[in-house]
């Protein structure tokens, strides 16, 4: 060690300036690359990406659809989980076309809820929310002619 401050300090002032330089500029590098693997780690993959344009896409087409039939949607008193589609559950307060995709997506994998509280297995839903989701929702059979 004494060997290498011996010889930092045989280097004239500019050499010293110019390899403190190139250390901070060096450090500042590795400190931007950590960064940005740390920030892709977080980001949403190009998976994710992709289902939420597509939710968000099957949304607007309904809301198209509707609105050059000028069907106004009505809601219902309740609206059984088992069996709502993307538009019906987004046309809840609480639920967008994202959670109502993962809603359907969750039925698909897991099979139909057999209690409002599953609903929570989709997540996204604060506790004043899914209070009103549950008096909306009800939980029946699917039919078996689907």
């Amino acid at each position: 060690m004494r060997k290498l401050l011996k010889s930092f300090a045989s280097f004239s002032r500019s050499e010293r300036a110019g390899l403190l330089v190139f250390s901070v500029v060096f450090i500042v590098l590795v400190l931007i690359k950590a960064t940005m693997s740390m920030w892709v780690s977080i980001h949403p993959s190009i998976e994710q990406n992709n289902r939420l344009a597509s939710a968000w896409q099957e949304f607007n087409e309904h809301q198209n659809i509707n609105a050059s039939n000028g069907i106004k949607a009505a809601t219902p008193d309740f609206i059984n989980l088992n069996e709502a589609d993307s538009a019906t559950l987004v046309s809840l307060k609480g639920i967008g076309p994202v959670t109502a995709h993962n809603i359907i997506t969750r039925r698909a994998k897991k099979g139909s809820f057999t209690d409002i509280s599953q609903l929570r297995e989709v997540g996204g839903f604060s506790d004043s929310t899914f209070a009103v989701l549950k008096r909306l929702l009800i939980i029946e059979a699917r039919s078996s002619n689907r």
